[in-house]
């Protein structure tokens, strides 16, 4: 046997996943196709939630980025600001916590790169994971391989997500000396896109943009180009990033939502991106991965010593994760909801601006601060039709 537990994917949630699991004394090994560190398309905040869940496994983002107290929306001419009830976001690039992440990792967890993963077989207790290079066998395999996951595929757990589909569009640039980024991350509402610019370090910002599918094929071959018209179109942004140096070479991922049909097989557990992907109202991706990574550490490492890793055995993840993301994704799809039904964005935004109490409510649900109760009916009407 190679490993008790084989993860594909040496992400955030992978790696994460890996590190609760060797804390908790399995022996682990982390395979992935490419070199550490490694960049993402990817809005780079850490919601504070997040923040938290990496500093309890002894990784401090904040020294390598830049940090933010709130998120602002801007459509139609009314702009609301929303602050954090509790704790700090923090901008900071991929690159920047890939390594970070791995440092850690590194002492504890067994790492091969350069390893493609082809295949998934075996039952549980003695799976087999095929690569180009042979064949590893484990007792349990986390699939962390990203939005197109073949591990979800080899355990039957694909699923192809309805309704439009969205992509990624990312370009990192350094401020002219002297212009220092905001302390929140902005959102801009816009025909066919959202263009988020979030501050990280040393000055720079990463300017991102969910693009409608239409929008997203337009930009092939040319995402450079395409990023700057984006950017031209806003005003604001456009005024703010005016004689930036570009820091990283603009593009593309997608389609981004991804529904699986579960997040557990028989030996198998589904982490980060590979386990669903919902578009984010406030950059909240990296955030949730790094909860349901800690989630799925604590039941496969129950599962793992008392031998029963069967789907059913696992599911306590799968329940676990739904209950504890629930309401932040619940109200995330209908505050994105009203966001991206145009006519009513305006509207939603203008309350938000007239009821900022309101708006920090809606970050304290979003961030794991509050319930959903605590908002009500009442206060989800308010934020979407005042």
């Amino acid at each position: 046997m190679d490993a008790e537990v084989i993860v594909v994917g040496g992400g955030l949630a992978g790696s994460l996943t890996a590190l609760g699991l060797a804390r908790r004394g399995h022996d682990v090994l982390v395979v992935d196709r490419r070199p550490f560190p490694r960049d993402k398309v990817c809005g780079e905040g850490l919601m504070p939630h997040g923040v938290t869940a990496l500093q309890r496994l002894g990784i401090d983002p904040e020294p390598l980025g830049h940090t933010f107290t709130g998120i602002a929306y801007h459509a139609g001419g009314h702009t609301a600001v929303g602050r954090f009830p509790v704790g700090v976001g923090v901008g900071v690039r991929r690159l920047a916590l890939d390594a970070a992440i791995h440092r850690a990792t590194a002492d504890q967890v067994e790492v091969r790169t350069d390893v493609t993963v082809t295949g998934l077989s075996g039952e549980p207790g003695a799976m087999r994971v095929r690569t180009r290079r042979g064949v590893l066998r484990c007792r349990a395999v986390v699939g962390a391989d990203g939005l197109h996951s073949r591990i979800r595929r080899a355990a039957g757990l694909h699923r192809e997500a309805p309704g439009r589909k969205r992509y990624g569009l990312r370009g990192h640039f350094q401020l002219p000396d002297g212009r220092a980024p905001r302390d929140v991350v902005d959102v801009h509402v816009s025909d066919g896109c959202e263009l988020y610019v979030t501050p990280v370090a040393d000055g720079g910002v990463n300017v991102a943009v969910l693009l409608e599918e239409g929008l997203a094929r337009s930009l092939r071959g040319d995402p450079r180009g395409g990023l700057r018209r984006i950017v031209a179109d806003c005003a604001s942004v456009a005024e703010h990033i005016a004689g930036a140096a570009e820091l990283s070479a603009p593009a593309v991922t997608g389609p981004l939502k991804q529904s699986p049909s579960g997040v557990v097989a028989d030996g198998v557990v589904l982490v980060g991106d590979a386990a669903g992907f919902v578009d984010a109202i406030t950059g909240e991706g990296m955030s949730l991965s790094a909860q349901g990574a800690a989630i799925a550490a604590e039941v496969l490492s129950e599962g793992l010593r008392r031998g029963r890793l069967r789907s059913e055995h696992l599911r306590p993840y799968a329940i676990r994760r739904h209950q504890e993301l629930r309401q932040q994704l619940w109200l995330t799809e209908l505050i994105l909801w009203g966001i991206r039904y145009r006519p009513l964005a305006r509207r939603v935004v203008a309350n938000l601006s007239n009821h900022p109490e309101l708006f920090g409510q809606v970050l304290a649900v979003n961030t794991g601060h509050a319930s959903l109760a605590s908002l009500g009916l009442r206060g989800v009407k308010r934020a979407l039709l005042g």
